[in-house]
C-alpha cells in the first residue's frame, strides 16, 4: 500500500483531489476500489503511476456511479489539453484493465472498508461524500457549467451542499499547481499505429522517466485479449465539441 500512497505525492493528483471538493469522482470508496484494482491487476512498483491511477479510478466510476458526466472530468487531467482526440484510447486502456483483473470490477463495501482499515489515518480515507451527492441526483447546473473543466479551472460552487470551491485540505496545496502556466505540462500525441499501444506522452516541464513511459504500455502488453465493455455511446457528444 505504500507504493499506492506515494501516488498522492504527485502534484497533479493532489490538484485533482482538490478540484473534486465534493468527492463526487474520488471519494474514499472509489479510491479504495482503485487500490483493489491495482492489487487484482498485480501491478508492480513501476506500474503504480499517474496514468494507471486515472484509468483505474475511471473504471471504478463506471462500475459504481450513475452520474455519467462527472467522471468525464478525469479526461483532461489524465490526457492533457488534447483529451478530446485521445479519450477513445483511454477507454481502451480501461477495457484492458478490466480484462487484466479478469472482469472482477465489483468491489464490496466490506472490502473497501477492510482496505481503509489498513492505514485508517491516511487523508484519502477522510474523503467523505455528502449525502446531498448520494443516490440519483439531478444535475441542476448542467446548463450553467460545461463539463469537463480541466486543470485550469477552480472547483465550482455547489448548489446542493453549499460548498464554494473549498479546499480539501489535508496536506494539499492551497493553490493549484495545474494553473494556466502548468497546463502546458503535458501533451499527448497519438502514435501512428494505435493497435495495442497508448499515445506517447511528452513532458514539457518535468523530464519523462522510463517508468512513466512503461506505464503507457503496461496495460496493453499485459492485458488479456477477450471481451470488452460495450462502447460508451454517451461519449458521442464530445465529437462535435472539438477545440
Amino acid at each position: 500500500m505504500t507504493a499506492f500512497f506515494k501516488l498522492f505525492d504527485d502534484d497533479l493528483i493532489q490538484d485533482f483531489l482538490w478540484m473534486d471538493c465534493c468527492c463526487k469522482i474520488a471519494d474514499k470508496y472509489l479510491l479504495a476500489m482503485t487500490f483493489v484494482y491495482f492489487k487484482r491487476a498485480n501491478f508492480n512498483i513501476n506500474e503504480h503511476t499517474r496514468l494507471n491511477f486515472f484509468v483505474a479510478l475511471y473504471l471504478a466510476n463506471t462500475v459504481e456511479e450513475d452520474d455519467e458526466e462527472s467522471k468525464y472530468e478525469i479526461f483532461p487531467w489524465a490526457l492533457g489539453k488534447t483529451w478530446r482526440k485521445l479519450f477513445p484510447d483511454f477507454l481502451k486502456l480501461r477495457d484492458q484493465l478490466w480484462s487484466r483483473i479478469d472482469y472482477r470490477a465489483i468491489v464490496s463495501r466490506r472490502c473497501c472498508e477492510e482496505v481503509m482499515a489498513i492505514a485508517p489515518t491516511h487523508y484519502i480515507w477522510q474523503r467523505e461524500r455528502s449525502m446531498h451527492h448520494s443516490g440519483a441526483v439531478r444535475n441542476y447546473s448542467r446548463d450553467e457549467v460545461q463539463m469537463p473543466r480541466g486543470p485550469s479551472a477552480t472547483p465550482i460552487d455547489c448548489s446542493l451542499c453549499g460548498k464554494k470551491g473549498r479546499f480539501v485540505g489535508l496536506g494539499l496545496s492551497s493553490s493549484s499547481s495545474s494553473s494556466t502556466g502548468t497546463l502546458e505540462m503535458m501533451e499527448l500525441y497519438p502514435s501512428q499505429e494505435l493497435k495495442d499501444t497508448f499515445p506517447v506522452e511528452k513532458m514539457l516541464i518535468d523530464p519523462p522517466t522510463s517508468s512513466y513511459f512503461q506505464d503507457c504500455i503496461s496495460l496493453s502488453t499485459r492485458g488479456r485479449k477477450g471481451g470488452c465493455m460495450n462502447q460508451d455511446k454517451s461519449m458521442d457528444w464530445f465529437t462535435g465539441n472539438e477545440e
